[in-house]
C-alpha cells in the first residue's frame, strides 16, 4: 500500500517513510534528493533514467500531481529552507551568507549600484 501525500504538511514531515513505487528503479527519497539538490527540471529523467511520460505516472501515483506540478512545489519548499538557513546566517552576521542575501534576495549588486548613479554638475555661474 503506497501512502500518498496528501497536503503541504505531510511533505514537510522529517520522518515520512519512503515509498518505492511498482514499475520503478527509484524511490520517493532517491527523486526528492534530485529536488533538494536543485537538479534542474530537465535533468531528472535523464539522471533516473526514465521518460517525463513515467515521471508524471509516478508524481500522480505519489503525489497526486503532474512531474512539473510536483517540481514546482518541492523545488519551493526546498528554496524556502535554503533561503531560512541562509537569512538565519546572515543575522547572526555570517558575511557571506549577508553577501548572498544581498545580491540574490534583496536584488542589490555593487557594480549596478556604482555606474547607474551618474551626476554632472556644470557650472554655468559666471566669476
Amino acid at each position: 500500500m503506497i501512502q500518498k501525500v496528501e497536503s503541504y504538511a505531510e511533505l514537510l514531515k522529517r520522518n515520512r517513510p519512503n515509498i518505492k513505487v511498482d514499475g520503478f528503479d527509484f524511490d520517493v527519497n532517491t527523486f526528492e534528493n534530485l529536488i533538494d539538490y536543485f537538479v534542474p527540471q530537465e535533468n531528472i529523467h535523464v539522471i533516473l533514467q526514465c521518460t517525463d511520460a513515467d515521471l508524471d505516472r509516478f508524481c500522480k501515483e505519489v503525489y497526486r500531481m503532474t512531474f512539473a506540478q510536483t517540481y514546482k512545489v518541492l523545488s519551493g519548499i526546498t528554496d524556502a529552507y535554503m533561503r531560512g538557513a541562509i537569512k538565519n546566517l546572515a543575522i547572526s552576521g555570517n558575511a557571506t551568507a549577508l553577501s548572498i542575501a544581498k545580491e540574490h534576495f534583496m536584488h542589490l549588486r555593487d557594480e549596478e549600484q556604482k555606474s547607474a548613479i551618474s551626476v554632472k554638475i556644470v557650472n554655468d555661474l559666471e566669476e
